[in-house]
């Protein structure tokens, strides 16, 4: 299932990761923190009323509560922590990521996980693949961390990104409305009280 497939399942509600850290306006920023609210993930499906987006607090899988991005010497890195990563379910977990040298189009980092396989992925403007992508996922700590070599992205001066879950279910035992349906959470939105505009966040520049 590509991230292509989710997207048009859903009405994403991307917002950027924000909260900066900077020591000073003077300094390089080349980090950012944010929290999230618990319990704001949406769910929207065919079988799911009318198919518009709606509230789905009781799921923990996709929930993200924090995400830090950090603009390295060498590689651009995230981690972002869930309420509750379930092992074994599907999740997509993206990074869009705009450089001083993508104009108005982004990276999109991906890693995909399910039954215990992953795929990392790296789409650009001109189609790039990065093997040296990777990703870890950390179930005790609720944890996905991803890390990507600066040079797979043309060694940008200063990044922007948005990062979003998007989960889906496959067990048997699901019920039937539940089918085709997709979950997501923005690692910046307040699930459907804000108004669904897509935002970047600070620009992080190299150190």
């Amino acid at each position: 299932m590509t991230r292509r497939r989710v997207s048009a399942l859903l009405l994403t509600l991307a917002v950027a990761t924000g909260g900066c850290t900077a020591r000073a306006d003077s300094e390089t920023v080349s980090r950012t923190s944010a929290s999230d609210p618990s319990g704001d993930v949406i769910v929207a499906g065919p079988h799911l009323g009318d198919g518009q987006p709606v509230a789905a607090p009781q799921d923990t899988h996709t929930d993200i509560v924090h995400t830090i991005v950090e603009h390295r010497a060498d590689t651009v890195a995230f981690e972002v922590r869930f309420r509750g990563l379930r092992p074994n379910r599907y999740l997509d977990l993206t990074a869009d990521i705009r450089t001083d040298k993508t104009g108005s189009r982004a990276w999109q980092f991906s890693a995909l996980t399910y039954n215990g396989e992953v795929q990392v992925d790296l789409y650009g403007p001109h189609g790039s693949k990065c093997p040296a992508a990777s990703t870890e996922y950390d179930y005790p700590a609720n944890t996905v961390r991803m890390s990507v070599p600066r040079g797979c992205l043309g060694d940008p001066a200063w990044i922007q990104t948005t990062v979003t879950a998007a989960s889906m279910t496959y067990e048997a035992s699901s019920p039937a409305r539940h089918a085709e349906a997709v979950w997501e959470d923005d690692a910046g939105q307040d699930g459907l009280t804000t108004p669904a505009e897509k935002r970047t966040g600070p620009r992080l520049h190299h150190p």
